[in-house]
């Protein structure tokens, strides 16, 4: 179960893995060196006391942030408010225009495009993905997915063709 947060600057709600509890971190809005409780009960306890008291047990400039990346390791849907904030950045323009690739010259774009669509999707329902791009990535793999259809009817057509040609061609016909 993730730990939550509240930064005592800036307010924000930040969730870290339960492996981090016990070691300090910066806030990624305010850079504030907040101390991530050993467990959820123990933050709602101490909350009247100044956790500058407190002694880092981690150094919040190694590079091993956990803040950094505030919704992995935690398993379910991102808090309301929290869509920009912690999350992996859409892909939602780039699948939108393989999708469209597909459609109009080269049908191979359309199988990254439904690819990338389905995994973007799946991290938006999960929290670890920022859902602004929800709307940009469902019309992108659409777009693919109809691309493929059409190209595929398209090969069936051309080979209905190449069929009807080499019968009508021989003799007797």
């Amino acid at each position: 179960m993730p730990i939550e947060i509240s930064c005592s600057n800036c307010q924000a709600i930040l969730r870290v893995a339960d492996e981090h509890a016990g070691k300090s971190a910066r806030c990624p809005q305010c850079s504030t060196v907040i101390p991530i409780p050993l467990t959820p009960l123990q933050e709602s306890q101490s909350a009247g006391t100044d956790w500058q008291d407190q002694p880092a047990q981690q150094n919040p400039t190694s590079g091993n942030n956990p803040y950094s990346t505030l919704a992995q390791g935690a398993g379910q849907a991102a808090m309301p408010g929290m869509a920009a904030r912690g999350t992996a950045a859409h892909r939602g323009p780039t699948i939108l225009v393989l999708g469209i690739v597909g459609l109009v010259c080269c049908f191979f774009a359309a199988i990254p495009a439904i690819i990338m669509a389905n995994e973007d999707l799946r991290k938006m329902d999960q929290g670890f993905m920022n859902p602004d791009g929800r709307s940009l990535t469902s019309a992108g793999k659409i777009i693919g997915i109809v691309a493929l259809i059409l190209n595929a009817l398209g090969i069936l057509i051309n080979i209905l063709f190449m069929f009807v040609g080499l019968v009508a061609n021989q003799p007797g016909f």
